[in-house]
């Protein structure tokens, strides 16, 4: 029982962080809090298959900031609960969220085997969100952040090192392996935003960037 509660709270440490990182981002995004909020399912990707989307939003918006929420390995039957909860409250506060079911693009079940092709796969399909959620109306394509934890983490960090639209990540736990590469240290929580980005991804699991982000 003790071990449980220890667990548990360490969970909730855990969102709270990344809740708080993200309100941080707010701040640098200028958000203004907007009315109650609404949710869609939709496709919002195709890589080899179809990727489905959960888009939280407040009901009106006009030049909101998008945040996409990237779960990590246990898959969308573990973070979904949290994760749509943290997305009704970024809405509540003027964002466009997006939480992607990127394992659907690789037709996988929760908890994956880590392979190189499996994190090509999920890589693209986030810059397909990327793609998608910056052309929702109400969106401003120059406000757009990512973030993750765990694997979820590892990709939205890899993806903003390449993508010169990610203006703000937050990671909670970023780490990962495949068989190509040795496995990386993971870091417990990390939040790089404009003009920082630059330095930080410099730094950032040198290995992986030179593999898969874009020049």
């Amino acid at each position: 029982m003790p071990q449980f509660a220890a667990n548990a709270r360490s969970k909730f440490v855990t969102l709270a962080s990344m809740f708080a990182g993200l309100m941080i981002c707010a701040r640098l995004l200028a958000v203004t809090p907007s009315p109650p909020t609404m949710t869609e399912h939709v496709t919002c990707a195709r890589s080899t298959r179809p990727v489905i989307c959960d888009v939280v939003r407040p009901v009106t918006s006009d030049s909101a900031p998008l945040i996409v929420l990237v779960h990590g390995r246990s898959g969308m039957s573990f973070y979904a609960e949290r994760l749509n909860g943290l997305a009704r409250r970024l809405a509540m506060s003027g964002f466009v969220v997006l939480i992607p079911h990127y394992f659907d693009a690789t037709g996988d079940p929760d908890k994956p085997e880590m392979t190189d092709e499996r994190f090509r796969v999920w890589l693209e399909t986030l810059g397909q969100v990327i793609d998608f959620g910056s052309r929702l109306e109400g969106v401003d394509p120059k406000r757009v952040g990512l973030s993750g934890f765990s694997l979820g983490a590892y990709l939205s960090v890899t993806r903003a090192a390449g993508d010169a639209r990610v203006g703000a990540v937050v990671s909670s736990s970023a780490c990962g392996t495949t068989a190509l590469t040795a496995p990386i240290r993971c870091m417990v929580s990390a939040s790089y935003s404009r003009p920082r980005k630059k330095i930080s991804r410099a730094n950032f699991c040198p290995t992986w960037r030179a593999r898969y982000a874009e020049p």
